[in-house]
């Protein structure tokens, strides 16, 4: 690119230099001499910059986001939406990758800079990014999502549930994880009390709450088929 290549050339599937730069100073290059076009150009998906930039699995793109902070507030880009109509928003509202715990902030000044009037799109499945950070369990986006930009929890998506909704799925099925790591030794107890001779006797109650942890297990099995078909 010092000797003249185009920052903005792509290849078959409409990928620029830097949607697909790798390692620090592949990077660094590329934000060198990136100028707002290559922000705005989309993928044969429809994906630009900011879509790919929440989807990346490099940390060290996400850690030079740091530099393109200017550029988040005043990009129109972050705004566009892709083949699944969803913004880069959405993306930064799910937890697709490990860093984005670590780069949490990033997906929290995005929040900050995003546009009021697209807060509330919808995606292909009728979701918007407040669903998404219902389902990743991030209170904190969702907080923010509510608080400084007035989200809307109130809207369904195409599988008739609010964030809201999504939210407290997700709390069950936690508090179901929970409980089945007691489980193991339940279902093991369950599994050989006729078969083992044991020095003592099992009161009613020990036997009772072996039940209710059998009914549980087959209470969580459900719950996932029911994630399944709706996340």
């Amino acid at each position: 690119m010092d000797c003249g290549a185009d920052i903005n050339a792509q290849n078959n599937d409409r990928l620029t230099p830097l949607h697909v730069a790798r390692g620090k100073e592949a990077i660094e290059a590329c934000l060198r001499h990136a100028d707002y076009q290559s922000f705005t150009t989309a993928d044969y998906r429809g994906r630009n910059f900011w879509h790919l930039l929440f989807l990346s699995r490099n940390q060290n793109k996400v850690e030079l986001a740091k530099n393109i902070r200017p550029i988040m507030s005043t990009s129109d880009a972050k705004n566009s939406s892709d083949d699944l109509k969803r913004t880069p928003l959405h993306y930064a509202c799910m937890k697709r990758c490990a860093w984005i715990d670590v780069w949490s902030w990033l997906a929290e000044e995005f929040i900050e800079k995003f546009s009021e009037e697209h807060i509330n799109k919808q995606d292909e499945f009728g979701r918007t990014a407040l669903h998404y950070a219902a389902m990743a369990g991030n209170t904190k986006l969702m907080e923010l999502l509510k608080t400084k930009k007035a989200a809307d929890d109130t809207i369904q998506d195409n599988f008739e549930k609010t964030a809201d909704e999504y939210e407290q799925i997700c709390d069950d099925y936690n508090d179901k994880v929970s409980k089945l790591r007691l489980l193991d030794t339940s279902s093991f107890v369950v599994k050989n009390i006729y078969s083992i001779q044991y020095p003592f006797a099992f009161s009613s109650v020990f036997l009772r709450n072996l039940i209710i942890w059998k009914a549980l297990e087959q209470n969580y099995v459900k719950l996932l088929v029911t994630l399944r078909r709706t996340c």
